[in-house]
């Protein structure tokens, strides 16, 4: 008989408005206030395979509570930016690092992510309030929502092969094992997301394909 245990899983707790002495409101306005200062309308490039691409035609973000504040401008990809997107992935020597690295190796690093996520939560509250309109406790729930997806997949996807190598049974008596691994040589998942949830519902898909092995183009 094999012991197989559950993996240690818990929500991130919101924050406290109510308690003074967290001082979460001064945190978040003093967020806001160093990105204005040190973020908002700024230009962005396209991002493919790790390189900057800067195109013409661009896409103007504007803060919904106050249409005169821009948040920034991103280019916009054309056809043959997505085609060298995925010529790259195919070709990446980083994604077949990435895609034949052991499920634990690939937690570990989405546990990394979900700890920056942590130090820079007033960062995030604060640019989700101004990118999306949303109230101070919309987007704490969202960032708590966004770690959560890193940890339960960090935490889960090891538990999946632990759990298969575990039961594997073999009545021929060969050695079987199991490890997630994508299912492709040149393993992308595509991933558009929606603007008003533009870090849960992002992160999420982008977890899970990653921790799979999966490398992610974004939109």
């Amino acid at each position: 008989m094999q012991t197989i245990n559950i993996p240690d899983f818990t929500n991130t707790p919101p924050l406290d408005f109510t308690n003074p002495d967290d001082k979460v409101q001064s945190k978040i306005d003093d967020a806001i206030a160093l990105i204005r200062k040190e973020v908002l309308g700024k230009e962005y490039p396209l991002l493919i395979n790790g390189i900057e691409f800067w195109e013409e035609e661009t896409f103007t973000r504007r803060n919904p509570s106050n249409l005169s504040e821009i948040i920034g401008k991103v280019s916009m990809a054309k056809t043959s930016d997505v085609g060298a997107c995925i010529q790259g992935i195919r070709h990446s020597e980083k994604i077949r690092e990435w895609s034949t690295m052991p499920v634990v190796e690939r937690a570990k690093k989405l546990k990394y992510v979900a700890e920056k996520f942590m130090e820079k939560r007033f960062f995030f509250i604060a640019l989700m309030i101004l990118e999306t309109g949303k109230s101070a406790i919309e987007a704490d729930g969202e960032i708590c929502e966004a770690i959560d997806f890193l940890e339960w997949y960090a935490a889960y996807a090891p538990f999946v092969v632990e759990l298969c190598n575990k039961t594997l049974i073999s009545p021929c008596g060969q050695k079987n094992s199991a490890e997630v691994v994508p299912i492709s040589n040149a393993p992308i998942c595509a991933s558009i997301q929606p603007w008003n949830f533009p870090l849960a519902i992002s992160v999420g898909p982008a977890a899970a394909a990653l921790v799979s092995g999966y490398a992610v183009l974004y939109k």
